[in-house]
């Protein structure tokens, strides 16, 4: 079995999927009911290739394990552990710099670290909206796609102010034709 095989799929009574054969490696939009799978993999060396991803959608709540049943050399089915369906959104747990308090001149560069409760993977342009007196400052994403801290870089301007270095409001992240998800595909609360 490899990426891009197509196998056919068993259904259970009143389930149903926008497909009729099964893409390894391929997600659905629409799924209600029970799956049954048939995925043939033989040698066995190759039964850790198996590996089947579902991605439901973020509306999918109700599910908390799908089972899983292996074929095993004997022929019988075997209980393979469980699949844990990740319906948690990433949030935004601290926002925070590693630059000293204190007075910088234009020109400083201020790096601005985002944290997430988990891993996220930023699609488009991500931005920060900065609290710096008169003017706010939008400042880029430079670094931290993939991991669960988000670094963005704001270089001091001529006329900046700020008591404390903050972001305007809990709407300051931004993303242009993107988004930031987790690796499950649910999107990002920011």
């Amino acid at each position: 079995m490899y990426i891009g095989m197509v196998v056919p799929a068993r259904y259970a009574p009143g389930f149903t999927v926008d497909e009729t054969l099964i893409t390894v490696g391929a997600t659905w939009s629409t799924v209600t009911g029970k799956i049954s799978e048939a995925f043939p993999v033989l040698p066995a060396a190759s039964v850790a290739l198996a590996v089947i991803a579902w991605f439901p959608v973020a509306s999918v709540v109700a599910i908390v394990n799908v089972p899983v049943l292996a074929l095993v050399p004997t022929g019988s089915l075997s209980a393979a552990g469980a699949v844990a369906v990740d319906t948690t959104v990433p949030t935004v747990t601290s926002v925070t710099t590693t630059a000293a308090d204190g007075p910088y001149m234009a020109g400083s560069v201020i790096p601005i670290v985002v944290t997430f409760s988990e891993p996220v993977t930023v699609t488009g342009t991500a931005q920060l909206l900065l609290e710096t007196g008169l003017v706010d400052r939008q400042v880029m994403l430079t670094s931290g796609s993939g991991t669960a801290t988000l670094t963005f870089r704001y270089t001091v301007q001529f006329g900046d102010t700020s008591a404390d270095l903050d972001y305007v409001s809990v709407r300051a992240l931004t993303v242009t034709g993107g988004a930031i998800s987790d690796v499950t595909g649910n999107e990002a609360d920011y």
